[in-house]
C-alpha cells in the first residue's frame, strides 16, 4: 500500500491588491449610496415635499435622528451584506 497523499491545485483564482482594492472602493460606493436612498426614503415618507432650500437643515437634525439612524443601518446590512456575499462567491 502507498501512502501518499495527492495535493491537487485549487483552481480559484485570485483577486490580487488591485482586484480587493476595486472591489472595496466598489463596496464603499453602494454602502453611500444606500445611506443617501434610505435618508431619501424616510424624508418623502415623513416630510414629504419639501424646497431645495430646507434639504439642509434638515439634514442637519436628522443626524440625530434615532429612526433614521435604524433604517439606514438595516438597509445597509441588507444591501451591503448580499453584495459583499456576492463577491465571495465570484
Amino acid at each position: 500500500m502507498s501512502s501518499e497523499l495527492v495535493v491537487e491545485k485549487n483552481s480559484i483564482t485570485r483577486w490580487g491588491i488591485v482586484g480587493t482594492l476595486i472591489w472595496s472602493v466598489i463596496i464603499a460606493f453602494v454602502f453611500l449610496l444606500t445611506q443617501i436612498i434610505a435618508t431619501g426614503i424616510y424624508i418623502g415618507f415623513v416630510y414629504g415635499k419639501m424646497e431645495a432650500k430646507e434639504y439642509a437643515g434638515l439634514m442637519s437634525t436628522l443626524q440625530y435622528n434615532g429612526y433614521v439612524l435604524s433604517l439606514c443601518t438595516f438597509a445597509t446590512l441588507f444591501i451591503c451584506s448580499g453584495l459583499i456575499l456576492g463577491i465571495i462567491n465570484l
